[in-house]
């Protein structure tokens, strides 16, 4: 057999072009982009990328900063109001009322300081004789978000209310104006089972309404007449409760604990300005437990157990005003001093 003719010059060149054209191919195929690779890229913006979107506020922060709102029209009233120069008394209880106002939004800056939107433009000036019904209103307002908000929300809430409430009568009657009344409470509320938390703090609420039971006993032994009178009322009021809460316990079938033979008072109770001491402390105690209630329910009984706070929260500030400290106003009973 011969050997074969060596290829021409033209024939390897033809090869040469075809052998590159299929690996150039093969090359381009290779490179085709998927997910994920270069094609991906953007060009990013000469100022940088924006800031990504703020989440949206939870209830509790929508309800918070409704109360920084309402404080701060509060307190630009109050530091606004003048009284007559023959009033000494009520322009004290003006400052002590912007001092509450001051304590309430210090109670309600957000966790880890993050900064509150800013507010609208204020609005138009309280008057004087208005700023009472404004106090009442700011309350309502705080007790509607009582059932949306998580427990300790709650708490600060009706804490806040009853401290509006109780700044609205003291700044009525120095006014000469009828006294608003806050909302009745008719019992802890609900049927049913509750949950531990809840079971719990309503065994301390009845252990602090037997113990404002027997207080009361004691300090109605060493007052006479109208005192004497506001005493026996309110032991008659704290005994009714102790009932009521026991009832609830009951039904939803937990232990109930029996009362003690008696309770180790506060502070020794001698004559008549000792028993009001007392009364205010038994108060300001049963007010403290009820503020913890309102945390512990579920949501559908916190309106009970914001109403039991404002009563109590009220029954201290009369018992403060008759030991002479009517323009003694606490800005979140239940929690202040706590």
């Amino acid at each position: 057999m011969s050997p074969s003719a060596a290829p021409s010059r033209r024939a390897l060149l033809r090869a040469t072009a075809a052998g590159l054209a299929v690996g150039g191919l093969g090359a381009l195929t290779a490179c085709t982009p998927g997910p994920g690779s270069w094609s991906d890229l953007r060009v990013q913006p000469l100022d940088g990328d924006p800031p990504p979107p703020e989440p949206a506020p939870d209830a509790d922060e929508l309800a918070r900063r409704g109360a920084v709102a309402a404080a701060q029209e509060l307190r630009r009233a109050a530091q606004g109001a003048s009284a007559p120069a023959d009033r000494p008394d009520l322009a004290a209880l003006l400052a002590a009322l912007a001092g509450v106002q001051d304590a309430q939004l210090a109670q309600l800056e957000p966790a880890g300081g993050a900064a509150t939107p800013p507010s609208p433009a204020p609005a138009p000036a309280i008057a004087l004789d208005a700023l009472p019904t404004s106090l009442t209103g700011a309350a309502a307002t705080a007790r509607q978000d009582l059932a949306a908000v998580t427990g300790g929300m709650a708490r600060l809430l009706a804490c806040l209310a009853a401290g509006d409430d109780t700044a609205a009568a003291a700044l009525s009657t120095a006014l000469g104006q009828p006294v608003p009344e806050p909302p009745p409470w008719t019992g802890p509320g609900g049927s049913g089972p509750v949950t531990d938390a809840a079971a719990a703090a309503l065994t301390t609420v009845l252990d602090g309404e037997r113990a404002a039971v027997y207080a009361y006993g004691v300090a109605a032994a060493r007052v006479t007449g109208p005192l004497r009178d506001r005493a026996l009322e309110h032991l008659g009021a704290h005994s009714r409760g102790a009932e009521a809460l026991a009832a609830r316990l009951a039904d939803a079938q937990r232990d109930v604990p029996p009362g003690a033979a008696a309770w180790a008072l506060p502070l020794p109770v001698t004559d008549a300005s000792t028993a009001v001491a007392l009364a205010i402390a038994v108060e300001d105690a049963t007010a403290a437990g009820a503020a913890d209630l309102v945390a512990a329910a579920e949501p559908a009984d916190r309106e009970a157990a914001s109403a039991l706070l404002a009563e109590r929260a009220r029954r201290a500030a009369g018992w403060r005003a008759q030991a002479g400290r009517a323009g003694e106003l606490v800005a979140l009973p239940g929690l202040t001093g706590r």
